[in-house]
């Protein structure tokens, strides 16, 4: 028989495995005082301002003040400038008179220059120099003139729109005119521009002039004074002709009649009846009638070609006139307008409006810088309200300043 099997003793049965806790480690921290505290905060800061430092010097500086970084721009010397050349041997000495703008479009210049009276005079100034080879561009002249008694001389001119300007500060000018002067004593004087210069600029006619030289003029040859004798007169009485028609700055149509009116005073014949364009001579238009009659009436169409009608051009009428004594008297009109419509447009102001309109030479400026733009831009410069700003305009402007004594 088998053998029963024995139970296994309870001390050698299996039991379940009992886990082991690990021994805790305890770190204490020893308390800091006030100062151990401080310095914790001290070194914190000092780790955190690394990366901020690192940073700040990566990237540009604008720390800095702003007048440390900025570079100043060189002063552009818009201005008036003269230069002599040698006289010609006859004592008379030439200076040409240049135009510096190098960054702004300019419309006018007015250039005021003084000399001492008592060591120089002016004969005269030519607005084209021959020997430079240098014409003027500008071409729409305000005012040329002088003064020997009080040693002043004043030269206004301008372009229109868009104007012109310089190349550089350095090389580049623009010619005026020349003035011829006179020495009346051996020694040195100086030509100056004064500060009452203008240079307009195109944009918005303010005045942009910043300077001018003084010119010393070494004047070793004196020169006298030559002035033309005086011709008599071949009658007791001067012939007069009055033109009271066509009127200046006004416009006439093309296609009906304009009638040219006068009056005269010891004049028997008008010889001609001439039509002039732009200044120019065109041709005559009539000739001997008898200075009573006092009119004719003229017909533009039937003398004067189409294409001639353009708002740049102005037309005059000139009279020529003898008188009994074969003194010939002659009369210029203004200029006036021929417009290609059945009616004309426009007309010039009253003479009181007109002599009341405080004009000055920025007005001139805002004429040229308005000149033929069309629709018209500025109104306050349509002088006789025709629509446009062109020839007739200036010319009124020209006239307010001269009759109010601004220019002369």
């Amino acid at each position: 028989m088998d053998q029963p099997i024995s139970p296994i003793p309870q001390t050698q049965q299996l039991q379940k495995p009992v886990a082991q806790e690990l021994p805790h480690l305890v770190v204490e921290e020893p308390k800091r005082g006030i100062a151990g505290t401080l310095g914790v905060v001290a070194l914190s800061l000092l780790l955190l301002g690394i990366p901020i430092g690192i940073f700040l010097v990566s990237r540009p500086t604008q720390l800095a003040p702003q007048a440390a970084v900025t570079e100043r721009l060189p002063e552009v010397m818009n201005g008036i400038f003269l230069e002599s050349k040698l006289s010609s041997g006859d004592g008379i000495i030439p200076v040409d008179v240049y135009i510096k703008s190098p960054v702004d479009q300019i419309n006018l210049v007015s250039a005021q220059f003084r000399f001492d009276p008592e060591l120089v005079s002016i004969d005269k100034i030519a607005t084209g120099s021959a020997d430079t080879k240098a014409p003027s561009i500008f071409s729409k002249w305000i005012e040329v003139s002088f003064d020997n008694s009080k040693g002043s001389a004043s030269v206004i001119s301008g372009l229109p729109t868009p104007g012109l300007k310089t190349g550089s500060p350095n090389d580049e000018k623009i010619y005026l005119a020349t003035m011829h002067l006179r020495s009346k004593r051996t020694g040195t004087t100086i030509l100056q521009v004064t500060p009452e210069s203008q240079i307009l600029r195109n944009s918005d006619n303010q005045n942009i002039f910043r300077t001018g030289n003084d010119l010393a003029l070494n004047m070793s040859k004196t020169v006298s004074d030559s002035f033309p004798a005086a011709s008599p007169n071949s009658s007791d009485e001067e012939s007069l002709i009055v033109l009271t028609s066509p009127a200046s700055a006004t416009n006439y149509s093309y296609f009906k009649p304009l009638e040219i009116t006068w009056s005269s005073f010891n004049v028997e014949t008008i010889s001609q009846i001439n039509l002039l364009v732009n200044g120019e001579l065109l041709g005559p238009i009539s000739q001997n009638l008898m200075a009573t009659e006092a009119r004719f009436k003229w017909q533009p169409d039937e003398s004067l070609a189409l294409p001639y009608v353009q708002l740049t051009n102005t037309f005059q009428i000139e009279i020529l006139g003898i008188s009994k004594d074969g003194v010939v008297s002659r009369v210029l009109s203004g200029p006036f307008g021929i417009v290609g419509t059945g009616e004309a447009n426009g007309s010039p102001p009253s003479l009181e409006s007109f002599s009341q309109n405080q004009l000055s030479v920025s007005d001139a400026s805002r004429g040229l810088s308005n000149y033929l733009i069309l629709p018209i831009k500025d109104k306050s410069v349509d002088l006789n309200k025709d629509e446009v700003v062109n020839e007739l305009d200036l010319y009124l402007i020209r006239q307010n300043l001269l009759m109010r004594g601004v220019i002369k």
